[in-house]
């Protein structure tokens, strides 16, 4: 419960990879020769390949339906990262990996696209090398625990004597102006009136 309400979104839930069922979905969008959907699924199969070697919990989505249903599925399910591969990405030997996250900053063969928040390019290769496919997975809850712990920080008023609390609520106009997610830490006192 804690990890959904601290990584959800507007888009549906969220789960860091490592907690995740399905760690990567890959979503097959097939051209509409025959020869490009052999070619799609030999490219399909060779990320499945790269997934059980790197210990990686992939799902592949083939069904009839339209891309843009199945991303929306995906969002909803809560899969971290999504690899789209098309007839173009196969051609290019590269895939379009998309997070609901911010990028992780290790990882200099995930490139971004520009204009696209969260949607990165990739080569099939740098997934297969070393262990690039599991580097991407722990990279991705790396950047998803850092957000939250930034997150954390920015809506936590430390208020350990008391003072910083009431600061807080006399200069403002409620909670809304200091922000719903907003929580004070603040000391207990018992009966006695003892911290």
């Amino acid at each position: 419960g804690a990890a959904l309400m601290t990584h959800s979104d507007d888009k549906g839930a969220l789960l860091p990879p490592l907690i995740s069922p399905m760690q990567i979905r890959v979503i097959v969008i097939k051209g509409k020769s025959v020869e490009s959907h052999s070619q799609v699924d030999n490219f399909v199969q060779k990320l499945q390949a790269i997934a059980i070697q790197n210990n990686v919990r992939l799902e592949v989505d083939d069904e009839p339906t339209s891309p843009g249903k199945r991303f929306v599925e995906c969002d909803r399910a809560g899969v971290p990262i999504r690899i789209d591969v098309g007839a173009n990405d196969v051609e290019r030997g590269s895939v379009t990996v998309s997070l609901r996250c911010s990028g992780p900053d290790n990882l200099p063969w995930l490139q971004p696209l520009a204009g696209k928040a969260g949607k990165f390019v990739c080569n099939l290769q740098d997934l297969e090398q070393g262990a690039g496919m599991s580097n991407l997975v722990f990279s991705v809850h790396r950047a998803m625990f850092i957000d939250a712990q930034r997150r954390m920080h920015t809506n936590v008023i430390d208020s350990s004597d008391g003072n910083a609390m009431l600061d807080a609520l006399s200069h403002s106009k409620g909670a809304s102006e200091l922000g719903a997610s907003k929580s004070f830490i603040a000391p207990f006192c018992n009966m006695d009136g003892k911290a």
